[in-house]
């Protein structure tokens, strides 16, 4: 007598994994490409983003580390105020614009002179006073830098010197006579006695640097806004050429020509 209930018959055959039907393997393909499509788009969102606060923050950056870079600067031309000062304790004189070999023949720039008040005594020792900057064994010297006498703004090689002085018979630097600080009738406030010149191509040891006429154009046609001045009196201000006349700055580097500087300097 056949079963009035038979079981129901297995719809896949033994050993054989059921198969999702096409309908949907098409579905899960179609979500994971729109989770892929959105995964992508999020993260060029995230990518754009990060580029965009990039280049906001990339000037301000820039320009942060252009002060603290000028910052150290500034310190470097004080340092060599201070220096001055200690030579013009020491020796109750101002450093002459060079040291001389052969009778008065220029040999080494007034920097050497300086060395032993920038913590640099070993280095002033070993330096031959009677041969030039350039000279055997000195020329072994010269290339060893300074941070002293580098800026850091300066892109030329670091054994140049990033800080000339104002040489002459007028200037704070002098080859023709002693100059003190009773001599500066201007006022050591009032007195520029070194600037700071980028790529000078003067090698901190050599004896040469800048008259009154060739300082005063080097400021001016400085491609920065302003430029940092040592004073005489060991204080560095950041001076604004387009704001001074040339006049105005051959009258602030002279030592006795009974000129004050201009209003708000």
């Amino acid at each position: 007598m056949a079963n009035a209930n038979p079981l129901p018959v297995n719809p896949y055959p033994p050993g054989k994994p059921p198969q999702p039907s096409s309908n949907s393997t098409t579905i899960v393909v179609f979500i994971l490409a729109i989770l892929g499509g959105v995964l992508l788009l999020v993260i060029g969102c995230v990518v754009a983003i990060v580029f965009a606060m990039s280049a906001a923050l990339a000037p301000a950056v820039s320009s942060a580390r252009d002060a603290a870079r000028n910052a150290e600067s500034m310190n470097n031309l004080k340092r060599i105020g201070v220096a001055i000062h200690n030579y013009h304790d020491t020796y109750r004189q101002l450093p002459p614009a060079y040291l001389t070999v052969n009778e008065r023949e220029p040999a080494l720039s007034w920097r050497v002179s300086i060395l032993p008040h920038l913590e640099q005594a070993a280095l002033f020792d070993r330096i031959d006073k009677s041969k030039r900057w350039n000279e055997l064994p000195n020329g072994q010297y010269n290339s060893q830098a300074i941070e002293d006498y580098h800026s850091p703004l300066d892109p030329a090689t670091a054994t140049d010197t990033s800080y000339v002085g104002i040489v002459g018979p007028s200037a704070a630097f002098s080859a023709d006579s002693v100059q003190t600080i009773a001599k500066i009738r201007d006022g050591t406030s009032n007195t520029i006695c070194v600037i700071e010149l980028q790529n000078s191509e003067i090698n901190w040891m050599e004896p040469r640097d800048l008259t009154i006429d060739e300082a005063v154009a080097a400021i001016k046609n400085s491609p920065n806004k302003k430029v940092n001045v040592l004073m005489l009196d060991g204080s560095v201000k950041p001076l604004d050429h387009g704001l001074i006349s040339p006049g105005e700055l051959r009258g602030m580097m002279t030592i006795d020509g009974g000129e004050q500087p201009p209003s708000g300097f």
